[in-house]
This record gives C-alpha cells, sequence and structure tokens, in this order.
C-alpha cells in the first residue's frame, strides 16, 4: 500500500482507536512500525496489515496490540525525573501520609502508562521508606500501558542494568535480589502493584473503577503528549475526575498544562510541577490555573526508615536522607 490517502486514513485510524498522533513527516517511522507488527501479526508487509485494518468495520485488537508494542515508546527506568521523584518524596507523599494517619490509612495510586514497571515499583519503594507501618495501611497501585508486552515484562519484575541509570547500588541491595545477572524486585513489594491494559482514549476505563477511585496521585508522564490536543484534553478532564479532593496530578515535564481541568490548580515543588485537585473551580480566565503556586520550600530531611523486615534483611540499608539516595540523579 503506497498511496499517501490510504496512510492519511491509517494515521486517522490510530489517533481514534490508540491515541497515537503520527503527523505526515513522521510516515517513514509509522512504516517501520508497521512493517514490524505485520511481522508479529503473520502478515507479509505494513501494507497487508494497513489494509486489513481499514477494511474492517472496527480494528481487530489481535492487529492493534503489535502496532501499539511497535509504536509506542517504552523508555523508562528506575527514578526516573529526578525533580520529580524528590518532589513526591519530600512533600506529596508524605503529605497524603499526614493526611491520612490515624484515619482511614488508605492510599489509593494509579501509574497511567507504566510501561515496563519501573514507575510504579518506584513509588512502592518510596512508599515502603516512608510508611514503618505499612502493613496497617491499605495501599493499592494500579499500573495501566497500552502495550501488552510491556506489562508482560512489569509482571515479571526483571530488570537489567539499563533500568538503574544512576541508581545507587544501596538500593538494589535493598529491594532487589539477583537472578542470572538480572534484578528480580522483592515479592513484598510487587505485591502492591497490579497491572491491568488500557487505552487512555477509550470511553470506558473498567480497570480504574475496579480499583475504586478516587486516587490519591495520578502519574501520567509523557503520555498525553502523544496525543491529539482535542483527546488530550478529554482525557484530562476524566483524570481530574479519578482524583481524590486534594489528590494530586503528575505529568510529564513535555506535556500540556491542564488550562482546561477547572479544579486543578498548579504548583511547583523542588523543581518539579504538580497538579493538585481543589473543592473550588480555579478561574482559567485569570490565569490562576496555570501559574505555578511556590509551596513551603522543599528542605532535604531524612525519611523515616521501616522497621526490619524480611525485605529489610539484607546487608547495605538504603541511606535515611533521600538527598543522599537520589544525588546521583540530581
Amino acid at each position: 500500500m503506497k498511496a499517501a490517502a490510504d496512510w492519511d486514513r491509517v494515521r486517522e485510524l490510530l489517533a481514534r482507536h490508540l491515541g497515537l498522533d503520527f503527523p505526515a513527516e513522521r510516515l517513514p517511522e509509522l512504516q517501520r512500525g508497521f512493517a514490524a507488527a505485520a511481522r508479529d501479526a503473520g502478515l507479509p508487509d505494513a501494507g497487508a496489515l494497513a489494509q486489513r485494518l481499514l477494511a474492517a468495520l472496527v480494528p481487530e485488537p489481535a492487529l492493534l496490540q503489535p502496532l501499539a508494542r511497535h509504536l509506542t515508546i517504552g523508555e523508562t527506568y528506575f527514578f526516573r525525573d529526578p525533580a520529580l521523584m524528590q518532589a513526591l518524596a519530600r512533600e506529596v507523599l508524605p503529605g497524603l501520609v499526614r493526611e491520612r494517619r490515624g484515619r482511614n490509612q488508605r492510599l489509593r495510586i494509579w501509574s497511567a502508562g507504566c510501561s515496563s514497571g519501573e514507575e510504579p515499583y518506584t513509588l512502592a519503594i518510596l512508599l515502603h521508606q516512608l510508611l514503618p507501618d505499612l502493613a496497617q495501611w491499605q495501599v493499592s497501585i494500579l499500573a495501566t500501558d497500552l502495550n501488552p508486552a510491556a506489562l508482560q515484562k512489569a509482571r515479571e519484575a526483571t530488570y537489567g542494568e539499563w533500568s538503574f541509570r544512576n541508581v545507587p547500588q544501596a538500593l538494589r541491595d535493598r529491594y532487589f535480589g539477583q537472578r542470572h545477572g538480572r534484578y528480580v524486585l522483592d515479592p513484598d513489594l510487587r505485591r502492591l502493584v497490579r497491572f491491568e491494559p488500557l487505552n487512555l482514549v477509550d470511553e470506558a476505563w473498567p480497570c480504574v473503577q475496579q480499583a475504586q477511585p478516587p486516587f490519591d496521585l495520578i502519574v501520567c508522564r509523557n503520555v498525553l503528549m502523544y496525543f491529539r490536543a482535542q483527546q488530550a484534553r478529554g482525557v484530562l478532564v476524566r483524570l481530574q475526575d479519578t482524583l481524590a479532593e486534594g489528590g494530586w496530578l503528575a505529568l510529564g515535564p513535555c506535556e500540556a498544562q491542564p488550562a482546561a481541568t477547572p479544579r486543578l490548580r498548579t504548583h511547583q515543588i523542588a523543581g518539579a510541577l504538580l497538579h493538585r485537585k481543589s473543592g473550588m473551580a480555579v478561574d482559567a480566565t485569570a490565569g490562576t490555573a496555570a501559574a505555578p503556586l511556590r509551596l513551603r520550600p522543599a528542605r532535604p530531611r531524612p525519611l523515616p526508615l521501616p522497621a526490619p523486615s524480611p525485605l529489610a534483611g539484607r546487608a547495605d540499608p538504603v541511606p535515611a536522607d533521600l538527598s543522599r539516595l537520589a544525588h546521583p540523579l540530581a
């Protein structure tokens, strides 16, 4: 299939069903992804896959899944985006813990676009450091992605050196065992995270509803930047609706800011921008929604480490001061 008009139809189909926006200048990249997906689907070439998609009234999931695998970028690693991780560890998560402690002691977190799992597992590690009484809390982390192959890797929780760029050895020693030269996450942390397939552009998010929102924290980084503007706005509104009052939304540094979501206020914390759901609508026409609000300065301070447990029974503990742990990332 070589006709430009046919590839235009393919690009429209991908935007509508997968939320992936491939402008005309990225056509060679799109065709390479189709060629790889065609091999997975047992079809002769990219054109055959494109024609089969266009011929169907509703695209077959068996064809969309290999496309999701080959057209999405799964670049991720533990403690990616140091500014955001410092903001979560020093301000956002401790604040949520203070608000919940002594009451329902429940935290619900969603990693949307989790790829191969490094991000939700990083959040699990931060919570383990913050909660010495973790067993007395109801902690759930939902992790979703469009790519089924990435989700399978995430469930295995086994990683190579590339996933630990600049992460201190002490952290690996504490939370990971080794098997055949690879790092395997401790089962107690794996149990905090549930992985589910999810297409953010779908009308229904069944696995989100099953997780019993509202969420206290949603991390959706480097996902919406690939969507068309109208789709991204729609997803942002729905993300806002699944947040608890006072809940936080973390977007990627290149994402559009959520000016169209009237109940999200933007805050600058430790060099990162986060968005908090307010009980009152923000007047976006006055610029309030987009104007960063400075919280109290983030000061490096020790995080409480958990009491000795099977998880912590290794030789080298993680430094109590997260600024030391994350210093190579800063």
